[in-house]
């Protein structure tokens, strides 16, 4: 027993020891860039306004906060592009936006952080910075691995090693070996993000690059998981975490404390696998990595299905699904691709350019050299001439002016010949033209054909694969996992339900769109009660209000009130507006509905909704009623959002000779108005 006693206390006193010299070095790094950030802070108060020492203490201030608050880091990046923009200068507005693209992609605001990067790509390379450009390749390759796009991620990473190696940068060399061994990894070739990833831990080992070892050996950890080798996989976790708290990598702290919970949840270790998939996600939601907080989601789905609570593994899965969502929506998806067909088109509008160019080069000298041989032809005759003059005799004269007309007819047919060159090259030049006019109006066309295209595509890959791809996983739970109880089944099933009705939805609306696009839908104008209509469907949505202790309140002082529309279309129309009501209010809030005589025009009966949400921004007002819209405003109960509904909603109430809009102010709530044409007005549907 004494010595049992004896062991654990050395071993307390081991573990204790090891503690104190993790958190000394923790204090020291916290220390340092405390003292950095302290520095940086003091001398933008003793700074000038609008000076170039200001917007280098800016730009230095995002670059220090990238990978712990990527808000603050956001902030000065745009202070700093402010600045440069008054002063004019293109390298500090380049610097400000390769930080503000940083600071957006951690936020996984892909889409805005790629239009970031494609203004600040060609101003690096204006200025011939090579490390900046480098930066900027390596991010587009980022943007487009977060897209599941590898071979076009790789392709942009092996571009910025190239520059990096080129120009001696070895910390920069080690990232894209880092980089190029994680988009091996997520694309399932092991062997090549092993041998990429040892690369650039022996590189940075040998340069002692801190923040390479961590990026390398957190690619390692994940390697040797996935062949189930923990033992191995936590030593690299371990390692990489050690260095990652050291140089204060919030990025990465966060991103190993659920990677180590992983490790322990194969091991059956829950209750510390559930503390550091916890740890994990509440530092990366706390410095808004987005995608750090979705891969912890997946984390602690993985957890308690081999816990078997499969009711939390449930709950996390929705979380999963939705941030995922979120990141990847169909707007993303298409701003991105239409940044990226802007590059395309860019290009190709250069290279006609150029041809132009050479073609009137070779206008140019084709024109020169006819005119030079007529000139020496002329001087040929002319010296002939003058020669046979001094060297014959006056009865050679007539014979010398014979000749001399000779030399003028042959001068008179090459002019004659080079005019018709002249008009040949005139109709090839026009003939040319006219081509380049076709190419162009055909890549305009072949440009909207594409958007359309990847708008349909986007749809189909994410708004019914993540759903789909929900009821798979649930449906393989329910019939793989043994001893689930009937209420888990049930509550599985439900959700499955809830899929599926958020795929009809989609696909009813869709099939609307198209319908109102195409003139296939026909409208049936009656009379009809519009008061009541409108009164029947808040009955109807009171009980899911109710769910989340929205109260809905009904008046109208337009009784009996008459308008000419189609009774169907009318119910889907107030039916979308009073649901979006619901959908974007907060919890424990009031839906004010409405119908009176429009205050403005007699022959118009006005139907509104008031929520007292968060609001619409004056940018999303732009873009509010388009097809697949998405808003910055999330909907407050996890529900879905197909994008569609609004533009249906446009489409119907203008087919019915009527109007809708919005009022609506940020941090005061949205107003939506319908207005009919009441039954003495003389529009008809």
């Amino acid at each position: 027993m004494p010595t049992a006693f004896v062991v654990l206390a050395l071993w307390c006193f081991v573990v204790a020891a090891a503690a104190a010299v993790v958190g000394l070095n923790s204090v020291h790094a916290e220390d340092a860039l405390a003292r950095r950030l302290d520095s940086l802070r003091s001398l933008l108060s003793t700074t000038p306004q609008n000076t170039e020492q200001r917007m280098n203490v800016l730009n230095e201030l995002a670059r220090a906060y990238q990978y712990t608050s990527s808000d603050s880091s956001l902030l000065f990046a745009e202070q700093a592009a402010h600045v440069a923009n008054a002063l004019g200068s293109t390298r500090g507005k380049a610097w400000a936006l390769y930080h503000r693209n940083y600071a957006l992609y951690n936020q996984g605001k892909y889409d805005v952080a790629m239009e970031v990067l494609t203004e600040a790509r060609p101003l690096f390379e204006q200025l011939r910075d090579s490390n900046g450009l480098a930066h900027t390749l390596n991010d587009i390759g980022n943007i487009y691995k977060r897209r599941e796009h590898y071979s076009d991620a790789l392709g942009y990473y092996n571009q910025a090693l190239v520059v990096y190696e080129r120009t001696g940068n070895v910390e920069g060399a080690v990232l894209e070996l880092c980089n190029m061994g994680a988009a091996w990894r997520m694309q399932g070739d092991y062997e090549q993000s092993l041998a990429y990833s040892m690369k650039g831990l022996q590189r940075a080992e040998a340069i002692g690059y801190k923040y390479g070892i961590v990026f390398a050996s957190t690619n390692l950890g994940q390697y040797w998981m996935y062949w189930g080798n923990y033992d191995k996989a936590m030593t690299y976790f371990q390692r990489a975490m050690a260095l990652s708290q050291e140089i204060r990598s919030d990025k990465y702290t966060g991103q190993l404390y659920y990677l180590i919970g992983g490790v322990y949840a194969k091991k059956k270790d829950f209750v510390r696998a559930i503390e550091y998939a916890n740890r994990g996600v509440e530092i990366a939601r706390t410095s808004r990595f987005a995608e750090r907080v979705k891969e912890g989601y997946q984390t602690f789905v993985e957890i308690y299905t081999a816990a078997r609570d499969f009711q939390a593994a449930l709950q996390y899965h929705h979380l999963y699904t939705n941030l995922k969502d979120s990141l990847f929506s169909v707007e993303v998806q298409d701003n991105i691709s239409a940044l990226q067909t802007k590059v395309a088109t860019e290009q190709k509008e250069r290279e006609i350019q150029l041809l132009r160019k050479e073609q009137e080069i070779q206008s140019l000298v084709r024109n020169s050299l006819v005119g030079g041989v007529a000139l020496m032809l002329l001087l040929l005759g002319v010296a002939i001439n003058r020669y046979t003059i001094k060297q014959k005799a006056a009865r050679e004269l007539r014979d010398t002016n014979a000749q001399l007309a000779d030399a003028n007819a042959e001068i008179t047919r090459q002019m004659v010949i080079q005019t018709e060159q002249a008009r040949e090259i005139e109709l090839a030049n026009t003939s040319l033209q006219d081509m380049n006019s076709t190419l162009e109006r055909q890549n305009e066309e072949l440009t909207e054909l594409n958007n359309e295209k990847n708008e349909f595509l986007g749809i189909v890959a994410h708004d019914l694969k993540n759903p789909l791809s929900g009821i798979r996983g649930l449906a393989d739970m329910i019939i793989t996992l043994d001893g689930l109880t009937e209420k888990q089944k049930q509550e599985m099933l439900a959700t499955i339900v809830q899929s599926s009705e958020r795929m009809f939805e989609l696909i009813n609306n869709l099939l609307d769109v198209n319908s109102l696009e195409r003139g296939g839908t026909h409208f049936d104008a009656t009379d009809i009660d519009f008061a009541f209509i409108v009164q029947c469907v808040t009955a109807d949505y009171r009980v899911r209000a109710e769910q989340k202790n929205i109260t809905l309140h009904y008046s109208s002082t337009a009784d009996g009130g008459i308008v000419i529309a189609d009774e169907m279309a009318t119910h889907q129309v107030i039916e979308n507006i009073i649901s979006n009501a619901v959908k974007y209010s907060p919890h424990g809030k009031n839906v004010y509905i409405h119908v009176e005589h429009s205050p403005n025009t007699p022959n118009f009966i006005r139907a509104s909704v008031r929520d007292e949400g968060e609001g619409i921004s004056e940018k999303d007002m732009q873009r509010l009623f388009g097809k697949f819209a998405r808003l910055s405003a999330q909907p407050t109960g996890g529900e879905h959002s197909t994008g569609l509904g609004l533009s249906i909603v446009k489409k119907m109430v203008e087919a019915m000779n009527g109007r809708v809009w919005c009022e609506s102010e940020v941090g005061k709530g949205a107003t939506f108005i319908v207005e009919l044409p009441a039954k003495h007005s003389s529009l008809q549907v």
